[in-house]
């Protein structure tokens, strides 16, 4: 009861107002903490799974199993307001800022007593040479990482959080799609979607790497309206490895500089 009523504290504590979206990787039946199946972890998977547990306690049980896979969320077996306050802890903290990874790697991090530290860096580039828009698809550009020797064993997400992409023929700004990505140090990265040629997006392709070591994380177009500048703004952990350069990718022509 005591663990109820904590947990119902919280969820009336400004946390409904938190939530994180999962990467496109991750979107998929039975991901854990997202118990309702929208793609978001927020408060509204703990009430779901306090929910479940009061009906429990009454003697009826959800036999789903993708609820079942991720509404345990501490994995323990049992669907109880321990599950509902895992979630609301984290949503609090992706709310603040202070997670970006998912629920079940956060978890690991609090196993290991590792605390993240997220940095954001400008990656650009603008060819003015052509007056025309640049039409490519494909490899886009290459972020060159130096992993920590003291990094743990988990995944890190590498997310672009803004775009500032422009058109030199439509005079737009244009906002693709974001498939984020990750560096799994020792692990394997979560499975990431096929792009879609029709819609422009870009991808952060996931990719594994070793303490202490060099890896390179590429971002890919497809769908490409035409651009010919961008802004985008990449965010990693600095605690686990560092943007050490960028460079374009085997098919853009253009320029990438990092700031």
């Amino acid at each position: 009861m005591k663990r109820m009523n904590k947990a119902l504290s919280l969820l009336s504590a400004a946390v409904l107002g938190c939530s994180m979206l999962l990467p496109v990787s991750a979107q998929a039946a039975g991901i854990l903490g997202d118990v309702d199946g929208n793609s978001i972890i927020n408060a509204e998977d703990a009430t779901e799974i306090l929910k479940e547990a009061a009906r429990r306690g009454a003697g009826t049980v959800n036999k789903d199993a993708a609820f079942e896979a991720a509404a345990d969320v501490n994995k323990d077996g049992k669907i109880t307001a321990d599950d509902a306050l895992e979630i609301l802890k984290y949503a609090s903290k992706v709310g603040t800022g202070k997670m970006m990874a998912s629920l079940e790697d956060y978890l690991n991090y609090q196993k290991a007593g590792y605390t993240p530290s997220y940095k954001t860096r400008k990656v650009y580039g603008m060819d003015m040479t052509q007056q025309k828009d640049d039409n490519f698809n494909g490899e886009f550009l290459t972020l060159t990482f130096m992993v920590k020797d003291a990094a743990i064993a988990s995944r890190f997400p590498v997310r672009i959080v803004k775009t500032d992409v422009a058109s030199w023929e439509k005079v737009v700004t244009l906002h693709p799609e974001i498939i984020q990505g990750e560096v799994g140090i020792g692990v394997t990265p979560n499975t990431q979607p096929t792009m879609l040629s029709k819609d422009f997006c870009m991808k952060v392709n996931s990719t594994v790497a070793q303490k202490g070591g060099v890896v390179n994380v590429t971002v890919n177009v497809s769908g490409n309206p035409g651009f010919c500048g961008y802004i985008l703004d990449v965010a990693y952990d600095q605690n686990a490895m560092e943007l050490a350069s960028v460079a374009t990718g085997k098919d853009y022509h253009g320029i990438a500089e990092l700031n």
